[in-house]
């Protein structure tokens, strides 16, 4: 048994909430980039964690095994857009500034960029500031 777990654990990089079943990846991004969207459309009480399993085709249970409630659910969507956005935004380095202008002018032009094409990151945002 200890040889099957340490096997499960160096093939998924770590277990969830203790149990010996590697963690599935691609099922945590699926349920992270539904879930963002379904948050930034309906908002923290329009979701349900029975609503985001149904849409990518998993069961409930799937969703709890690789988060314990739908808070959790809901602060994994908003890091993983904020991790997102930082790795966007270090793809494009401003150009070598004449000026501290140039340079904040850059920021704010990628920021902004970034924010239409993922809108939902500015809407969690929001969200967590007025639920």
């Amino acid at each position: 048994m200890i040889r099957y777990l340490r096997v499960c654990k160096e093939a998924s990089g770590g277990y969830s909430r203790g149990m010996a079943r590697p963690l599935r990846p691609e099922l945590r991004d699926l349920l992270l980039d539904t879930a963002a969207v379904q948050f930034a459309q309906l908002g923290l009480g329009g979701v349900s964690l029975t609503r985001i399993a149904e849409e990518i085709g998993a069961t409930k249970g799937a969703v709890y095994f690789h988060f314990q409630s739908k808070m959790e659910l809901f602060h994994a969507c908003l890091a993983k857009l904020e991790e997102e956005r930082q790795a966007w935004l270090d793809a494009r380095p401003p150009p070598r500034p004449k000026d501290p202008l140039d340079e904040l002018r850059h920021l704010l032009e990628a920021r902004l960029t970034f924010g239409i094409e993922r809108p939902e990151l500015r809407r969690l945002h929001w969200i967590l500031d007025t639920e």
